[in-house]
């Protein structure tokens, strides 16, 4: 008995030591992110599709994970080739989209009946500024909606960052969840998590209408984790766990 006890501890403590020399090899730590199953969700939104290879891809940076997301009803495949987007329909390229670009650091969203895309992206890492672009899709044409004036409006008289100035130039706002089809989105704002900032991290939810960007609803964080949990992603506490890795 004493001798198996001791031979499964010695087995533990090797499997101990031998997972640990993987996690501080570079060579080895970024197989688990190249042998994913499923694309990553978004770091915003759990229903979005990541495209970059996660946070904690630190030996990855600037590479796209995913180049190419369908749309629900398999018509429609938003592309991006040089980080640069097209959106296609049964091989055709759909006009409206002019040197339209993006980041690793980026993730999409179609709408449940194929006719929008919603893309939240960063400019400048995991802190930001992250903003959202939304684009509707209709008589073979792309067209950009402007959605987050007036919510951003509203959340810069609510919050405050000294050393960034204009909340409405500053805050990261992401989309989080389409509603009712294309017709309206939730989003979320988030002063930045700079130290220098009063508020940093607050957050505050709206559902907008669009295309017309019309603020319908104001959520605190509590209550878009009571109402919306399900679609939140791991920055708001929501209950996405990634898996495949």
């Amino acid at each position: 008995m004493r001798r198996t006890l001791a031979s499964k501890w010695c087995e533990l403590a090797a499997a101990a030591i031998a997972s640990l020399a993987a996690w501080q090899s570079p060579a080895l730590a970024q197989v688990p992110f190249a042998e994913k199953r499923n694309p990553t969700p978004g770091e915003w939104s759990a229903r979005a599709v990541y495209l970059g290879f996660g946070l904690g891809a630190f030996d990855r940076p600037g590479e796209l994970r995913v180049s190419r997301v369908a749309s629900p009803d398999s018509k429609k495949i938003a592309v991006f080739e040089k980080l640069e987007l097209s959106i296609l329909k049964e091989k055709t390229k759909l006009l409206g989209l002019a040197d339209v670009q993006f980041t690793p650091l980026s993730e999409v969203l179609w709408s449940p009946d194929s006719q929008a895309l919603a893309i939240t992206w960063s400019d400048g890492g995991y802190v930001g500024t992250w903003r959202p672009r939304v684009f509707l899709v209709a008589r073979g044409r792309v067209q950009e909606a402007r959605v987050v004036e007036e919510m951003l409006k509203d959340f810069a008289v609510r919050f405050t960052c000294e050393k960034l100035g204009d909340l409405k130039d500053s805050a990261n706002v992401a989309v989080l969840h389409w509603i009712k089809g294309s017709s309206k989105l939730l989003l979320v704002a988030e002063v930045p998590n700079h130290s220098s900032c009063k508020d940093m991290g607050s957050v505050m939810g709206y559902i907008v209408s669009v295309p017309s960007g019309k603020v319908l609803q104001r959520l605190s964080l509590r209550q878009l984790r009571a109402q919306w949990g399900q679609f939140l992603g791991e920055r708001l506490g929501g209950p996405f766990k990634p898996s495949g890795i």
